[in-house]
């Protein structure tokens, strides 16, 4: 949709809820706890100071800022200190909005691959279609992960994808992006 139609439908909280029942999204939902799942394996390898992800129960606010979401999943690292985790599942409709080479974490028939560290999830570009394109995943999820960094003040967020065709799992990774 347009940005009026996004504006409008966060003012009168009216949702097309044509779109709920895409079995694109249905299959999302039902597999979001396997892709947490999933995600949990390489970060549990990677981060040392992880102690949990989970799949929050309730919405988070943060007063400062008078924003709020829900999180598909938060990775918590101390007490103070969370990292969003949006979690989708990938049709071959929505391959053409992914570049999974930009992927910092990811599987091959299954299995996970050695880390990429040249990847630092800071977005590059003019224009917020830009910098989604330069970390390689959808514009709409790299907004959203801006504003789940901002409602927790995290450092990084993640975006945590299976591809339905292959089932493979990537782990795109998203710096704050301050303009």
């Amino acid at each position: 949709g347009t940005c009026e139609d996004l504006i409008y439908e966060k003012i009168t909280n009216e949702v097309d809820e044509s779109i709920s029942k895409k079995a694109s999204v249905r299959m999302g939902k039902d597999l979001e706890e396997l892709i947490i799942k999933k995600c949990s394996e390489i970060f549990h390898t990677q981060m040392e100071d992880i102690k949990v992800v989970f799949k929050p129960t309730v919405m988070f606010g943060n007063p400062e800022n008078h924003l709020s979401c829900n999180f598909d999943a938060v990775i918590i690292l101390s007490d103070i200190l969370a990292l969003p985790l949006e979690i989708k599942a990938v049709t071959k409709y929505g391959r053409k909005y992914y570049d999974f080479n930009k992927s910092v974490a990811y599987q091959k028939d299954g299995e996970w691959q050695p880390i990429r560290d040249e990847l630092t999830g800071k977005p590059e570009g003019a224009t917020i279609e830009d910098r989604a394109h330069s970390l390689g995943i959808p514009v709409y999820y790299y907004t959203q992960l801006q504003q789940q960094q901002l409602v927790v003040n995290s450092p990084i967020g993640f975006l945590g994808v299976i591809d339905v065709d292959n089932w493979d799992v990537y782990i795109f990774p998203v710096l704050p992006d301050v303009e």
